[in-house]
């Protein structure tokens, strides 16, 4: 019997952090090229190369942050641009195979840090700085020279934004905007970092982790 995956909207918080495995050849093509980037990563580390499980990122959205779109969706960059996707679809999608789903919050950095404050101030930053622009198709050039080359080539765009870059740009928009937090530490975040500092494949020395596995408090199979 086929499987039957939902999210439990009443644990969902705003601003978690969506990772995703497509089953598509453009998903496929994006870990291929990850995993050249940190093959050597882990080469410069002495250890054993790693996969890549990822190629995708979004920000959950819920009613407590005003935006565009359905209540509970997951903001994004897509072909059509930054755009909050229906919940719904996500769900149909991993029913059906097409997909799999990984959520991630952030670590707290002090003992009296809100979580729940800094979520939610990410995902009111993506509707008011990312939400509505253009997919970033620029960036590919960058990112493909980086992943195959370790040549660093600037492609970002400021009104544009590739789904990586969108979610951690919401986390860390400037020093001077809460929640200034560097979850990926790196100035061309890319799905591998996500999964580095979760703690699931190795990374540069001296980053830190700062995402915690949550979903399976908040996928459940039906």
């Amino acid at each position: 019997m086929a499987k039957a995956y939902k999210f439990r909207r009443e644990r969902l918080e705003a601003g978690m952090w969506v990772h995703v495995r497509s089953n598509w050849w453009l998903g496929r093509g994006i870990r291929y090229a990850l995993d050249k980037w940190e093959s050597r990563v882990c080469r410069k580390l002495g250890v054993p190369a790693a996969r890549v499980w990822g190629n995708h990122d979004g920000l959950i959205m819920t009613p407590l942050v005003p935006h565009i779109g359905p209540d509970y969706g997951i903001g994004e960059a897509l072909a059509q641009g930054e755009v909050v996707s229906p919940l719904e679809d996500y769900e149909r999608d991993m029913s059906k195979g097409r997909l799999e789903v990984r959520i991630y919050k952030p670590l707290l950095r002090t003992p009296n840090e809100d979580a729940r404050r800094v979520m939610w101030q990410a995902a009111v930053n993506w509707e008011t700085d990312v939400s509505s622009h253009k997919y970033d198709y620029w960036a590919y050039v960058g990112l493909i020279t980086r992943c195959f080359f370790g040549i660093d080539v600037k492609t970002s765009d400021r009104t544009k934004f590739w789904c990586t870059e969108g979610c951690q740009d919401s986390y860390d928009p400037s020093p001077m905007r809460e929640p200034a937090y560097d979850i990926l530490q790196d100035d061309t975040p890319t799905p591998m970092h996500v999964e580095q500092v979760a703690g699931l494949i190795p990374m540069p020395a001296g980053r830190r982790i700062t995402l915690v596995d949550v979903t399976a408090d908040v996928i459940e199979v039906v």
